[in-house]
C-alpha cells in the first residue's frame, strides 16, 4: 500500500522583488557601482519582466525522527537518510521539516528562449531574478513555519540541509520528491536526480525547542 502524507502545498506566495539580491547576484556592489538613469530603468524594468514570469509555489510536510545515530535518521513512515552533517544538526529534534519550492517553468524557459534569441543580457538577470526569488521563497517558507510553531514554543534549525550539500547524498533528492509528491506542483526529475523545471530546490530542516533564557 502506497504511504500518504499530509504535505501542504502553498501555491500563491506573495514574494517582494529582491532587487538588492538581484543586482549583488549580478556583480553591482551596494554604495560602490553607479548606474546611469537609463541604465538603471534598464535592469529595473528587467527585472520586473522576470519576476512576473515567476510562479512561486510551495511544500512541506512535518515528519517525527523515529531513529537518530551518528549518520542514520530514520523518520516516520519510512523515509531515511544517512548523511553525518544531517544527523548532527537535528541532534536536538524529535521532529523535520521536509521542503520544497520552485519560480514554475515560465521563466526558466524564457530563461532558455532569451539566450537562443541572442540577449544574453536579458537572459542573465532573469536568470537572477529566478535563482534569487527560488531562495526568497524558501525564506518565506521558513517564517511560514516557524510561525505556526511558534506556539508550541518551537523553532526551525537555522540551518537546512539539501541533497547534494555537505555529505547528504543528491540521490535523496529522489526520496524527497516522492514524500512531497512534487509532481503535483508540476516538477520532474532527471536521471542525475536533478529538479525540473530549474530554479527549484528541497530542503530539510529540524524542529527543535525554543529553550528559555
Amino acid at each position: 500500500m502506497k504511504t500518504v502524507y499530509k504535505v501542504e502545498y502553498i501555491n500563491h506566495i506573495p514574494i517582494p522583488v529582491p532587487v538588492k539580491m538581484i543586482m549583488a547576484r549580478l556583480g553591482f556592489k551596494s554604495g560602490k557601482t553607479e548606474l546611469k538613469q537609463d541604465q538603471a530603468e534598464y535592469y529595473d524594468g528587467i527585472i520586473k519582466e522576470g519576476s512576473l514570469l515567476c510562479k512561486p509555489q510551495a511544500a512541506f510536510l512535518r515528519l517525527a525522527v523515529q531513529v537518530l545515530d551518528g549518520q542514520t535518521i530514520q523518520l516516520e513512515k519510512g523515509p531515511g537518510f544517512r548523511s553525518r552533517d544531517l544527523a548532527s544538526l537535528l541532534q536536538k529534534s524529535e521532529q523535520v521539516v521536509i521542503m520544497a519550492a520552485t519560480v514554475g517553468k515560465v521563466i526558466t524557459d524564457s530563461i532558455k528562449n532569451k539566450m537562443k534569441q541572442g540577449m544574453a543580457t536579458v537572459s542573465l538577470i532573469y536568470d537572477a531574478v529566478a535563482s534569487e526569488t527560488a531562495d526568497a521563497i524558501l525564506d518565506y517558507l521558513v517564517e511560514y513555519i516557524n510561525t505556526m510553531i511558534l506556539r508550541e514554543q518551537k523553532r526551525l534549525t537555522k540551518v537546512r540541509y539539501s541533497p547534494g550539500y555537505g555529505d547528504l547524498d543528491l540521490k535523496d533528492q529522489k526520496k524527497i520528491f516522492k514524500i512531497l509528491s512534487l509532481e503535483k506542483m508540476g516538477l520532474s526529475l532527471t536521471r542525475t536526480f536533478m529538479l525540473i523545471p530549474e530554479k527549484s530546490v528541497t530542503a530539510i530542516a529540524g524542529i527543535e525547542k525554543i529553550e528559555a533564557g
